[in-house]
Parts: C-alpha cells; structure tokens; sequence
C-alpha cells in the first residue's frame, strides 16, 4: 500500500516522501546495514522486542542524516 508523498503530492510515497523528495531533501546517501563488527546493546535472554529496538537503534546511529 503506497501513501502520498506529503511533499509532491504523488502517490509513490511509502513513508513520509517520495524517492525522488527524500533524495531533494537528504542527498543520495548509501544506507550502511550491520556488520560482524557492530557491538548492540542487548542482552541474550531479553525479549525478541529488546533485540528488534536495539538493532533500530544501531542502524539510526549508523545512518543519521
């Protein structure tokens, strides 16, 4: 399910923007995934929930704009 764009208006929108706004708006930027590396703060025995908004965290922190 797509959702308008809240820029442009266009209906190719999955969150907030459009490709094309998002890329106006925070440059061309290449997402950086997790690696073997990556120290995540959680854990083992905690909830599925814990280790998900860990994971988020560690991926916010490597992506911010």
């Amino acid at each position: 399910m797509t959702k308008e764009c809240d820029e442009c208006g266009k209906g190719d929108g999955y969150a907030l923007y459009c490709v094309a706004c998002a890329e106006k708006f925070f440059g061309n930027k290449e997402w950086v995934g997790l690696s073997g590396e990556d120290d995540l703060d959680w854990e083992e025995g905690d909830s599925l929930i814990d280790l998900f908004k860990a994971i988020e965290a560690k991926l916010k922190e490597k992506n911010a704009f």
